[in-house]
């Protein structure tokens, strides 16, 4: 799952690069990110096992990341500040969502196992889910994230679909 933020992150820098008319940087980021993996892999499942390519992996693409920021800032001037701390909160809130979703588990892991079947692990995954839904959103919520990225406009009419009268 790590290595899905990582892909993503790498793929909307990239086409930042391209959209700056950056193309070169965007293949040079790719290719550091390549030689990376390529250096570090054999090393790596040597040292970790099966889970050395993983982490491998993550680190070819953390380093083509970091030179997509670097081109991105060095040609934009543009300012990590704002989503250095809602990316902060954002994982502060995942993490917070994280402990409530293990709380339900270890909870619902006393009468039921996920062990006897695809059913069982259904009946434990639907409360856990719906409670880490719900812990998210009124962390984003409160704290006022979901105004900040989707607008006053969607919420307002998302609250008035949901809590209408009549």
């Amino acid at each position: 799952a790590p290595n899905a933020v990582l892909m993503s992150l790498f793929s909307i820098n990239a086409a930042i690069l391209q959209g700056i008319n950056r193309q070169k940087h965007a293949v040079i980021g790719t290719l550091l990110g390549v030689l990376a993996k390529f250096l570090l892999n054999t090393p790596m499942i040597i040292i970790f096992g099966a889970k050395g390519a993983i982490f491998t992996h993550a680190i070819g693409f953390t380093i083509s990341i970091l030179y997509f920021l670097w081109q991105i800032k060095r040609y934009t001037n543009f300012k990590f500040n704002l989503v250095i701390r809602r990316t902060i909160l954002t994982g502060i809130f995942a993490a917070i969502m994280g402990v409530a979703v293990s709380g339900v588990l270890f909870l619902l892991s006393m009468y039921i196992s996920y062990e006897n079947g695809r059913t069982h692990a259904i009946l434990m995954l639907i409360p856990a889910v719906t409670v880490g839904i719900f812990v998210y959103f009124i962390l984003a919520a409160k704290s006022g994230l979901l105004e900040k990225v989707f607008g006053t406009a969607l919420l307002g009419t998302i609250k008035r679909k949901l809590f209408r009268r009549g």
